[in-house]
């Protein structure tokens, strides 16, 4: 039986993310009335209040989505391979008959850092911001004497992939040998 980890009570920073574009979309929107009130007051054209108007309107609507990602997310947590962050999703797989190796994978979902550990070793470090692709790959070897091709595949939606679920897949010498959805 596997067991969950308390839910921090910790906000989240898509939740704080999502507090800034709303403080941001109401000053937007308090410049926009004021310039409407100087321009009924000085009889001008109205027509550059919205240029103000629309990214008022932009900034709430990123808002809004950012407060709602948080609701469905996990909030900040320290997972076992050591990455702390917003979302840190983790995958761990063993690797090897004879020579045993622990295959530990953390993605950070909201800022992109992936680390691959073997053995609590660090093997690989990337950042993962922005991606055109919609599967990123790792292809390392594992074993010394045993020696297996291990590869981590990370998908991503096309629409909206930091608020979905990026599933991760794990392949030893092209077997599939696990997932974390």
């Amino acid at each position: 039986m596997t067991q969950t980890p308390p839910r921090s009570t910790a906000l989240s920073t898509y939740y704080w993310l999502g507090i800034v574009f709303m403080i941001i979309s109401i000053v937007l929107v308090l410049l926009t009335a004021l310039g409407l009130l100087l321009s009924l007051v000085r009889h001008t054209n109205p027509a550059y209040i919205v240029l103000v108007f629309f990214p008022a309107v932009i900034s709430a609507l990123v808002g809004i989505i950012f407060i709602i990602t948080a609701a469905r997310r996990p909030t900040a947590r320290q997972d076992s391979t050591g990455t702390s962050g917003f979302a840190a999703h983790g995958l761990s797989f063993d690797v090897g008959v004879v020579e045993r190796h622990r295959v530990d994978f953390a993605w950070d979902q909201m800022w992109g850092n992936v680390t691959i550990n073997v053995d609590g070793v660090p093997l690989q470090h990337d950042l993962q911001m922005f991606s055109v692709s919609l599967v990123k790959s790792w292809d390392f070897p594992v074993g010394v004497t045993e020696v297996h091709q291990v590869r981590i595949e990370k998908h991503r939606a096309l629409f909206f992939s930091f608020a979905r679920p990026q599933p991760i897949l794990a392949f030893v010498d092209g077997q599939f040998v696990a997932r974390k959805d």
